[in-house]
């Protein structure tokens, strides 16, 4: 047997994570770097980000929140009023209920499977190995937030038992790589995987 194919020196034959790369979190030796020195609006700048990217998600979870519960009282009131007095009503009631959390389900998968694949999962595991130096493919993209956002929503809304906490913290994380590259020159300081 070919040593390149056993397990005992390689755990995985099919090459599955080549096309990941590791960050650059080596610090700059560089003379110019070494030299510099923090003014203190950098420091003011570094918390003015930390708190843009806290409201910001906090927002999102505030929106994720609200569609929630206004879905679920026009899908109650719905249901309410196929239901009407009568219980001849309430198999075709229950249809309906059922049948809107299987859709939303359905919607939800199918825009983790198609088009937004950084968001499946909680997102938790994703966020660590990134800050670790894993560098996944489209994991703090638009179509993953997208999909994150929308995803949880209609999870919930179909009565999957999921909750929001993980999915925050990849929300959260995508929106501070999103925040420092908003167009203020000082931002520039934390373009780099180090910071």
């Amino acid at each position: 047997m070919d040593p390149r194919h056993s397990p005992k020196v390689y755990p995985r034959t099919d090459n599955i994570f080549t096309h990941k790369k590791s960050l650059d979190f080596q610090n700059r030796y560089a003379k110019v770097h070494l030299d510099y020195r923090r003014d203190k609006i950098d420091y003011v700048i570094e918390f003015v980000v930390y708190v843009t990217i806290g409201v910001l998600t906090g927002l999102t979870a505030a929106i994720m929140s609200n569609i929630e519960e206004h879905v679920t009282e026009i899908r109650r009131n719905q249901t309410d009023n196929i239901i009407g007095n009568d219980s001849d009503g309430l198999f075709t009631g229950w249809l309906f209920f059922a049948g809107i959390s299987c859709a939303m389900v359905v919607l939800a998968s199918a825009m983790t499977v198609f088009w937004g694949p950084g968001a499946n999962g909680s997102g938790v595991a994703e966020l660590m190995g990134y800050m670790n130096g894993i560098n996944y493919p489209k994991v703090l993209g638009f179509e993953t937030f997208v999909t994150k956002v929308f995803g949880v929503v209609l999870a919930v809304l179909g009565g999957l038992c999921v909750g929001k906490e993980g999915p925050l913290a990849h929300i959260g994380g995508i929106i501070g790589a999103t925040v420092v590259y908003f167009p203020i020159s000082r931002f520039q300081l934390y373009r780099n995987d180090h910071q």
